[in-house]
Formats: C-alpha cells, structure tokens, sequence
C-alpha cells in the first residue's frame, strides 16, 4: 500500500513538472536571419539578435543592409540606386503559451522603436541610365536618409508587433524555431564578462 501511494506521489509530481521541464532554456542573446523584407527594395538582407531575459523582458537589435532607387522628385530627376545600412533596436517581452512546450511569443512595443541612418554612409550610384554624377544629392543627404528609415520602421513595426515561434528548441548553442513554416536557426551570443 505505502509502495503504491509513493508511487502515485512520484507520477503526480512528475506529471505536474513535466510541461516545465520539457521546454528548453531559451534565456540569453540569439542572433540569426531577420528575413525583414523593406519595401521595394532591389536586394535587401537583415540579421537580428535577440536578448531574452530570465525575467520575460526581449530587445531585437536589427543590422539591416538594402538598395533602393531614389524616388523621382523636382530635386531628382533621373534614377539613382542606393545602398543603406541601417540599425534599429526594440523592446517587448517573451513569453513561453500556457499549456505548450514549444511555442514562444515574443510581443514588440512600437513606441521603443529606434532606427538610424548615417545620411554619410549612404552610398548613391551615378544615374544607372546615363552614367551622369549629381552632386546636389549630397545636400539631399538627410531628407534620403529620412526617407529610408520611414522604410525600416515601417518594416520592423509589420515584422515585430507579435511574433509566435513554433517548434522552438534549444541545445545552449543553438536557438531553432519555426515562423510560419520557415525555419530558423539562430547560434548564440556569447559576450566577455
């Protein structure tokens, strides 16, 4: 009888701690593909890196890399291309759902929304059709640069308001997880303390 009753005791507490125990420890830094698609960008390619904390607190800090045509204005007459590098971080909270072992939300407030643009560091093609330079586009150096991280938040803001990563698995090393039914592998961040 006493074996039987600590036996129950035994399957009962295993049970409760079950669906705690069988998700992986998903807290620390997590870089990987972003798959942040800016709009109409000729080639775009972004890496993110997520820090999740113990505490359910996240930043995604975004590298983001495109080209673009200069939209055609009074001051811009003929296409030019334009390769931006851009940052941007944001701030939310992550959250394993209750009653799964492998779905993880990670929930983005827009308002923490940073992006810069180095108006410096753009890099402006001559004019793809005549080979002309236009030096003016040098004092059009902030408006462009304006204009382009409108497209960073605009793409942030569609890609991280909420996002349910699925199958989510972890050796330490490794950080794999669905979006949608694309997969994900993000290595780990380990940074000198």
């Amino acid at each position: 009888m006493k074996k039987t009753l600590l036996a129950l005791a035994v399957a009962a507490a295993a049970l409760g701690l079950s669906s705690c125990d069988s998700r992986p420890d998903v807290a620390g830094s997590w870089a990987g593909e972003a798959n942040l698609p800016i709009e109409g960008a000729a080639t775009s390619y972004s890496r993110v890196i997520y820090d999740l904390n113990a505490d359910g607190g996240a930043v995604a800090t975004y590298v983001i890399d495109f080209t673009k045509a200069l939209p055609q204005s009074t001051q811009i007459v003929s296409p030019y291309q334009t390769s931006v590098s851009a940052t941007a971080t944001i701030s939310g909270t992550w959250q394993w759902l209750a009653d799964e072992d492998d779905e993880l939300a990670l929930a983005f407030d827009a308002s923490t929304l940073t992006v810069s643009v180095d108006p410096q560091a753009l890099e402006m093609r001559a004019n793809v059709i005549t080979d002309e330079q236009a030096p003016e586009l040098d004092s059009l150096r902030p408006q462009i640069a304006s204009l382009y991280k409108a497209d960073v938040e605009n793409a942030i803001r569609a890609h991280a308001s909420a996002l349910l990563l699925d199958d989510v698995k972890s050796d330490g090393k490794q950080l794999t997880f669905e979006i949608g039914d694309k997969k994900y592998v993000y290595n780990s961040v380990h940074t000198a303390e």
